[in-house]
């Protein structure tokens, strides 16, 4: 079943029966769950936090479901994107968290091991982890708007709505962290 056919289950049974609809959402985020998680995998290149911010993005997301509205011309928004939103929202309270209670930093690259399959890890290991780690370089604001765009093909609007800044500054973000990235991937010698 397509994604817009699930959310529409979910929207439907909102007003219909709280177990059919209880169904529905255990379902829709069932399916949305992986992409959720590669989008925090890239966000906060480290497998622990990002599993950490999945589970408390679906905590979320399963308490405040009702506040939920689907895309309706401009007003409303994806459920992915929904769903994205919070996890972003979920990984910045984490690090104003750990920025007080430590001298938190950048994520350590690599760190909390994102390895996907042995046959992949051993054609892609050296290209990938220095990936991660030229992600882990770009400031948050840059990655953020560099993974949904690229790894999960969010629309400008949609990004703008994820991270809550204009249309405009998603574009700059964008341009900006491809230049860092490419920079920092050529002083890899990655490229």
């Amino acid at each position: 079943m397509p994604d817009h056919e699930l959310e529409s289950l979910v929207i439907a049974a909102k007003a219909v029966d709280r177990a059919a609809s209880t169904s529905a959402l255990e379902a829709l985020l069932t399916r949305v769950y992986p992409r959720l998680l590669g989008y925090a995998l890239k966000l906060t290149c480290n497998r622990c936090l990002a599993e950490e911010v999945c589970q408390e993005t679906m905590v979320r997301a399963i308490t405040g479901w009702r506040r939920y509205r689907p895309v309706r011309g401009r007003a409303g928004v994806s459920f992915q994107a929904w769903l994205f939103r919070i996890a972003t929202n979920v990984y910045r309270d984490i690090r104003r968290k750990s920025a007080r209670t430590a001298s938190a930093g950048r994520p350590a690259p690599g760190g909390g091991g994102l390895a996907a399959s042995a046959e992949d890890e051993a054609i892609h290991s050296i290209e990938r982890e220095a990936m991660m780690e030229a992600l882990a370089a770009l400031p948050e604001e840059q990655r953020a708007v560099l993974v949904l765009r690229t790894y999960h093909d969010c629309s400008y609007r949609e990004i703008s709505e994820i991270v809550g800044c204009p249309e405009g500054t998603v574009k700059s973000r964008l341009h900006y962290a491809v230049l860092a990235l490419r920079e920092e991937l050529r002083r890899r010698g990655v490229l």
